[in-house]
């Protein structure tokens, strides 16, 4: 009796399991006006195969794989928030005479023994972008051959104007032999290059292998991730490992470069690489060309603070101190007296953040103001070695005075 019970009570068990159902998640891909299931969106892939790549025949497949490329990125629809396919390059060896543009929210799944080869003088790049592109995952793939004579690029990103940003965007596992430029990222007028990560990735004997560039109007070239990254650098060759570091915030860690001798050197900073952070890096004998400003290093070969002292020589009475001025301490060396106009005089800070001012000059004076943006006993003017000191607090938004001393 027992037996029959468990029985019925199994029997009803699976019943009610047969009879409940699960609304699927529903995408719109393509024509608004169609809808298609997750199951039908998530094995949406697109071999370069059926675009017209044919490995190793000696004629350009920059084209296949454009066309593969668009043809995912054809499910993306801004509007609708859907996404985009998955492009996939098999095993073989694949000719490249013109670059390929990425497009946002497509992957491109690439075998790790697709070879990528390129004519020589080839002076172009690989993985290319000069308009918006987020959210794009590209990984997989060896690029150029030995003895390349390091005229191209293996990742370009530009972003051109504000309109035109690139965020959000992977790129991982991948083997670049001999090329001019291994990560090439590049701001112009306000476009901004911001939270993008390159992990996994072996550069072999480039000039520069991680190169920076960030206009002086860019709105940013911020906060990207540079992780486990293998540079071999080529003595008397290669120029940088890593080049004209700009931008705030972007994070080095586990970086390897080796064999830098010679006229090959290993980073440099330009003075507007601000708050960059490397982490666990080694360098076999670290050479900085430049520090910049706060940033830190925190490596085998080195750890260092962020630069405690800055000499300022210049500063404009219509713009004031600006960020790339602040500095715990702050030395004025003036050309000529200068009184602050600007509103705010100091730029904006950060809670808590306490910064001295140290004249030089009883004839090159700094003139500083109660009101826009400084709460200061009376007004300032900083002679030979007389300071000011303030502390910037952000539920105020001004900078209000500790202490001074007249020497």
């Amino acid at each position: 009796m027992k037996k029959i019970g468990l029985i019925l009570v199994l029997s009803l068990l699976s019943l009610c399991l047969s009879a409940q159902t699960y609304s699927k998640r529903q995408y719109r891909v393509g024509n608004p006006s169609s809808w298609v299931s997750s199951n039908s969106f998530d094995t949406k892939v697109y071999n370069v195969l059926d675009y017209g790549a044919i490995s190793d025949d000696g004629i350009s497949d920059v084209e296949a794989i454009q066309d593969a490329i668009n043809a995912a990125h054809a499910l993306y629809s801004d509007a609708d928030a859907s996404g985009g396919g998955t492009v996939y390059i098999p095993t073989g060896i694949w000719y490249i005479d013109d670059p390929d543009t990425l497009k946002s929210f497509v992957e491109i799944d690439i075998s790790a023994n697709a070879h990528f080869e390129f004519p020589s003088g080839y002076t172009g790049s690989m993985w290319f972008s000069n308009k918006t592109l987020e959210g794009c995952y590209v990984h997989g793939g060896r690029y150029g051959v030995y003895g390349d004579p390091r005229t191209w690029t293996l990742i370009d990103l530009n972003s051109p104007v504000y309109a035109s940003f690139v965020m959000f965007n992977r790129f991982r596992d991948m083997w670049a032999n001999d090329p001019l430029v291994g990560i090439d990222l590049a701001t112009t007028n306000d476009g901004w290059i911001n939270g993008n990560t390159f992990e996994d990735i072996v550069l072999w004997n480039p000039i520069s292998g991680i190169k920076t560039r960030q206009a002086g109007g860019s709105s940013g070239l911020n906060e990207n991730k540079f992780v486990n990254i293998e540079i071999q650098l080529l003595p008397n060759v290669s120029k940088w490992a890593i080049d004209t570091l700009t931008g705030y915030r972007n994070q080095f860690v586990n970086i390897s470069a080796y064999d830098c001798s010679g006229t090959t050197k290993e980073v440099y900073i330009r003075s507007t690489g601000l708050q960059n952070t490397f982490l666990g890096c080694s360098f076999e004998k670290l050479y900085v060309e430049d520090y910049g400003f706060n940033n830190v290093f925190l490596n085998g070969e080195l750890t260092s603070v962020p630069s405690l002292e800055n000499v300022i020589t210049t500063i404009v009475a219509g713009t004031g101190i600006t960020r790339l001025m602040i500095a715990p301490i702050m030395v004025i060396e003036l050309g000529a007296p200068i009184n602050i106009t600007a509103n705010p005089q100091i730029v904006v800070g950060n809670t808590g953040q306490i910064i001295t001012l140290l004249g030089r000059s009883n004839t090159n004076t700094l003139t500083l103001d109660n009101g826009d943006g400084l709460v200061l006993a009376s007004q300032c003017v900083l002679g030979a070695y007389d300071t000011i000191t303030l502390y910037y607090s952000a539920w105020t938004g001004v900078w209000i005075e500790i202490s001074r001393s007249n020497n």
